[in-house]
């Protein structure tokens, strides 16, 4: 079973302070969590500071054609430094800021799912939630429970959006999301 390779490109406006909170803030979690769903190793690859690359701009009203943009010239990296990508691996284009005003993720999904994401350290779950869509997560079966410290509120899945979150994350994907990645990767082996 191939592992599940996250190349995480930092761009190069990511702060330092943003940057040294990355791993605990972003990834830790979510690499429990996919390698719970997926049974396979999970490597985090950190570049950084690449030219073509890590300065890649990502700023467009069109995140879909940007996202796209952004696996073309993360494949080629791939391609220039000689390594053939699995099918389970992302690249994942870690910005500190937002793609539009209100849009802090994108990601190649659909039936075909892409490989690739430009994702915002805003928040703890954005990175996971994009990536959740390359391997089929939907925002539908979105995971909530009450959040016992702050009444009225609830605990989200990494699917949830805006309003929906609530006062914090449950740093998971639902179970109908754990069932949809499993599969998903059940047919790249």
């Amino acid at each position: 079973m191939n592992p599940i390779n996250l190349n995480a490109f930092i761009h190069n406006s990511v702060s330092d302070a943003t940057y040294q909170n990355l791993k605990t803030f972003n990834f830790d979690h979510f690499v429990q969590e996919l390698g719970n769903i997926s049974g396979r190793q999970i490597n985090v690859n950190l570049y950084e500071y690449v030219p073509g690359v890590t300065d890649f701009d990502y700023k467009s009203p069109d995140t879909a054609t940007k996202v796209n943009e952004w696996n073309t010239v993360a494949n080629q990296f791939a391609k220039d430094i000689g390594v053939t990508p699995y099918q389970t691996d992302r690249n994942i284009l870690v910005i500190d800021g937002f793609i539009t005003d209100s849009v802090a993720g994108a990601a190649q999904s659909g039936v075909n799912a892409g490989n690739s994401v430009i994702a915002s350290t805003v928040d703890a779950t954005t990175i996971a939630h994009e990536v959740g869509h390359t391997f089929n997560a939907k925002h539908t079966g979105v995971m909530q429970t009450p959040d016992p410290a702050n009444r009225g509120n609830v605990l989200s899945s990494y699917m949830a959006t805006g309003d929906e979150v609530g006062s914090g994350s449950l740093l998971r994907f639902s179970t109908i999301n754990r069932d949809r990645i499993k599969s998903f990767l059940g047919k790249l082996e």
